[in-house]
């Protein structure tokens, strides 16, 4: 639903931030052992996607959503 959505809106407490890529691949990896059949798709989104055909057209949004709006959440 995420990638095929033109507005992402995702609800997020404090508590689940994180500083780096590493400390996101243990905690993804601490999910996959408590739900090891459990989906494993994942995805890192920092905005939209940006590409260009080769008559160097540019398209906004082509691979995700247009929009991602971040709620923070006190925990």
């Amino acid at each position: 639903a995420g990638m095929i959505s033109e507005i992402h809106v995702l609800l997020l407490a404090k508590s689940k931030l994180v500083r780096t890529l590493p400390e996101i691949a243990g905690r993804m990896r601490e999910l996959l052992m408590a739900n090891p059949k459990g989906g494993n798709y994942t995805t890192l989104i920092s905005g939209p996607s940006r590409t260009a055909d080769i008559e160097r057209v540019a398209a906004v949004g082509v691979h995700g959503p247009l929009e991602l709006h971040i709620i923070l959440l006190e925990d």
